[in-house]
Parts: C-alpha cells; sequence; structure tokens
C-alpha cells in the first residue's frame, strides 16, 4: 500500500466515523479494506460522553457528526454497536483533540478491551490537532502516517 492508498484509506476511516451510512453506501471502500484492519481517530464515537452537550443543545461538532436530535444519538452511536467481526484495530488521538473525542477515544477504548478481552492498539501522537492528523499524511511530516501504514502492512 502506498502512501496516496493510505490517505483515500484514512480520508475513508475518517468518513465513516462522521457519517457510517454515508461511507458505507457510497460504494467507494473496496469491501477487503474494511474487513482486513480498521484504524479510527480522534472520532465523537459515543456524543452521549461530551460533557458540554449534557444536558444542554447539541455541542455544535456532535450535531455536524450526529444531527441536533439527539434522541438519535443512541442509535448513530459507533460505542454503541460494536457487535461487528473482530479484526486489527488502532485507535488513535493527537494531542490537541477537543476534550469530547479523547473522552470517546478513551471510552472505545476500553469498550474493545472488555469486548475482545485483550485491548487494541492505541497511539497518542503529539504536536497534531484534528485536522493535521489526517492532512499531513502524504508530506514531509510522517509521525502519523508511518505508524498507521506499519500498522496496516503488519496485517
Amino acid at each position: 500500500m502506498n502512501l496516496h492508498t493510505l490517505r483515500l484509506f484514512v480520508a475513508l476511516l475518517f468518513l465513516s466515523a462522521a457519517s457510517p451510512s454515508l461511507a458505507q453506501t457510497n460504494g467507494a471502500v473496496p469491501p477487503a479494506i474494511w474487513t482486513q484492519v480498521e484504524a479510527l481517530g480522534s472520532g465523537l464515537y459515543d456524543p452521549s460522553l461530551d460533557p458540554i452537550t449534557a444536558g444542554n443543545p447539541p455541542n455544535p461538532p456532535d450535531a455536524a457528526y450526529y444531527g441536533t436530535d439527539q434522541t438519535t444519538y443512541a442509535a448513530r452511536s459507533t460505542a454503541l454497536h460494536i457487535d461487528a467481526a473482530k479484526i486489527p484495530t488502532l485507535i488513535f488521538e493527537v494531542e490537541l483533540d477537543p476534550l469530547p473525542m479523547l473522552i470517546a477515544n478513551g471510552n472505545l477504548y476500553s469498550l474493545l478491551c472488555h469486548r475482545d478481552n485483550q485491548c487494541p492498539l492505541m497511539y497518542r501522537f503529539l504536536m497534531h490537532d484534528h485536522i493535521s492528523a489526517p492532512t499531513g499524511i502524504n508530506t514531509g511530516d510522517e509521525t502519523v502516517s508511518m505508524p498507521l501504514l506499519n500498522f496496516i502492512r503488519a496485517r
């Protein structure tokens, strides 16, 4: 897998986290990729854990991912639907992620540890923010791309 393929792969993973129904229905992702590995980064996997939204109107990032109707959040939550086949999983976060994303990553990590009786690989990339991690792929900064590529290649 070259870095161009990795960029597409990671972009599709981010798309999947943001809108699972879109990523699954547009036909752009070869099914073999989805069944081999899973790399999840900086996601809002369960908006009910967002301390900003609790008891308040939706936090703008939550609304962007899940819509404004909080009654549908549980049905759309990635973390609450982890009953899929067990595949090699990498969860990553970046140093400057917003607090709700850090909470969601930790929760998803804990849920997968419990479900699989072993914990997935987890990376924390320093000196990156939510946008610089995926956009740094295929640039001179390989702090995110090389660990992701190595994870994919090892599987």
